[in-house]
């Protein structure tokens, strides 16, 4: 089955409006026709009327109608002077017919000769020869239906002694209402006519301006950006060129919700409400990052103009708790430092495996077993030791695979645990310790480089409710240049684009409450000593 046809906007449009225009001609063309066959009729009324008026102070008129009365005329009698008085008046005047009647309406004056002694015909004659009144009759006589003026004829004394009927027939006044109506049709075509072009113009107008999108187009078009908007983890805020909300969508107004403010809706306008916001706009920095701070949240926000035509039309501020962009930072540095200390145990297991195969390949047992017990000191030992005292498996698998990793850039990593460190629960917990350690050792590891004998010690304990940290290197210390700027972003002493570690150890040491301080001299090593708090599953449930 072939799916119904859709009319496209533009085509609708169009439509629609030449109906509109075509309906309203027609009704103007009524209207307008109407009254031009209305203003004729007047406008010949009073003519006729105002022509049976003068006709009928003639003296001839008068003169003639008291005479004797008029009898029919005869085949051949000559023609009277006032008859011939009046076909001259009717030529010249152009009108259709002029009678002159008496008192019992029979008829001195006629187009037709042989109607002169008749009576006229029609019946509105009464009027003017009985009660003395001029007016305009339409009525239907012996030359069709016409338009009529009376008006009586008075003696000296003012009695009626006749009337004069003035007229002109319907068949005269078409002619001159069909070249008006013509006329009439003509202006209204034109007018219908350019209607349909401004039509066509503004249908293509209005597609222009909905960006050549159909209605249904448009529907799926806001169907779907409601739906993205709605299923944002960013909270997007959009307004107007005033600076008025038009819309925040669901996980803004969650995160403004938190504020102890009054809540933002739509029609607000932003800079009285959260200035702090509205600024963004103001700064013209388009698609940056920037740091807002609203009451006690933090917020990483940017804005992107809304332009038509390259004017502006408002904007989209999205914005986001910095916290929880550094849980998901922090996060993901985590498992890349999980992934690196995999990839370093496991590109060192496969390097043993490699010498035992080649000693079980060559038969040297006393050397294989020599080399076993080679690895079980120099790597069991430690792992039962971390297997004992770290009870987080995340955390006791990221330190093995640090050990690997040092072994790997030929490193004496001395780690050491003093009181047990319990298993964690809290992930966030477990991942900034990753960060911290991973951060530091990552610091350490790179300082020492160029060391002889380069070695990194690794001091774990437990002080009441915290962990204290300690990692101590034998490196060329900390550049005093930089020394009461190290916790800054981009200040490194090892180039650009440097300079975010010991920045975000700090920033995750402030949000979960700890400290960190720096001891270094130039040529002997650096000491950084941190606290972190630190309640594990058993501490819980010893409580």
């Amino acid at each position: 089955m072939t799916p119904p046809r859709r009319w496209r906007l533009s085509a609708l449009i169009a439509l629609v409006t030449t109906a509109l225009i075509v309906t309203t001609l027609a009704l103007a063309f009524w209207v307008f026709n109407t009254q031009l066959m209305a203003s004729l009729e007047h406008a010949n009324g009073d003519r006729v009327e105002n022509l049976a008026q003068a006709i009928a102070l003639r003296k001839d008129v008068g003169l003639a109608l008291k005479g004797p009365a008029p009898v029919p005329v005869a085949t051949g009698q000559p023609t009277s002077e006032l008859q011939r008085t009046i076909d001259r008046l009717r030529a010249t005047l152009d009108v259709d017919f002029i009678v002159v009647m008496t008192p019992a309406s029979l008829r001195l004056t006629h187009p037709n000769r042989a109607r002169i002694g008749h009576h006229f015909i029609g019946g509105d004659e009464v009027g003017a020869l009985t009660r003395g009144e001029s007016y305009v009759s339409y009525a239907k006589g012996t030359l069709g239906i016409s338009l009529r003026g009376f008006s009586p004829v008075m003696d000296a004394q003012g009695n009626v002694i006749g009337a004069v009927s003035v007229g002109v027939t319907m068949s005269k006044l078409s002619p001159l209402l069909d070249r008006n109506r013509w006329e009439l049709l003509a202006t209204l075509g034109a007018i219908g006519a350019l209607g349909a072009v401004i039509a066509v113009w503004f249908s293509r107008t209005v597609k222009r301006q909905l960006l050549n999108m159909e209605p249904r187009d448009i529907a799926h078009l806001v169907q779907e950006r409601e739906a993205m908007l709605d299923a944002m983890q960013d909270g997007v805020l959009a307004i107007d060129s005033t600076g008025r909300v038009r819309r925040i969508n669901p996980a803004g107004r969650r995160l403004l919700e938190r504020l102890e403010r009054a809540p933002l809706a739509a029609g607000d306008l932003l800079e009285t409400r959260f200035p702090e916001l509205s600024m963004l706009a103001d700064n013209h920095l388009e698609g940056a990052h920037q740091t807002v701070q609203l009451d006690d949240t933090t917020l990483l926000a940017t804005f992107s103009p809304i332009l038509w035509k390259q004017e502006r039309q408002g904007g989209l501020i999205t914005f986001r708790d910095k916290n929880d962009v550094h849980v998901l930072a922090e996060e993901l540095t985590g498992v890349r430092r999980y992934a690196e200390a995999l990839r370093a145990s496991t590109h060192e297991f496969k390097n043993k495996i490699h010498v035992i195969q080649g000693l079980v390949h060559l038969k040297d047992l006393p050397a294989l077993e020599r080399y076993v017990k080679e690895i079980m000191e120099h790597r069991v030992t430690p792992s039962n030791t971390l297997g004992g005292q770290v009870q987080e498996p995340a955390l006791a698998g990221f330190l093995l695979g640090k050990q690997s990793e040092a072994r790997e850039r030929a490193i004496t990593l001395d780690l050491q645990v003093s009181a047990r460190i319990g298993a964690q629960s809290h992930s966030r917990t477990v991942h900034d310790l990753v960060s911290i350690l991973g951060n530091v050792l990552d610091n350490a590891f790179e300082a020492l480089a160029e060391t002889q004998a380069p070695q990194v010690c690794l001091l774990m304990d437990r002080e009441g409710e915290s962990l204290s940290i300690q990692v101590q290197d034998n490196g060329p210390g900390i550049d005093p240049a930089i020394a009461d700027r190290l916790f800054e972003r981009g200040v490194s002493g090892k180039g650009a684009h440097r300079g975010l570690g010991l920045s975000l150890v700090k920033e995750r040491l402030d949000t979960a409450g700890g400290d960190i301080a720096v001891y270094s001299t130039p040529g002997e090593g650096t000491l950084i000593e941190m606290m972190y708090p630190y309640w594990s599953d058993d501490d819980v449930d010893e409580q």
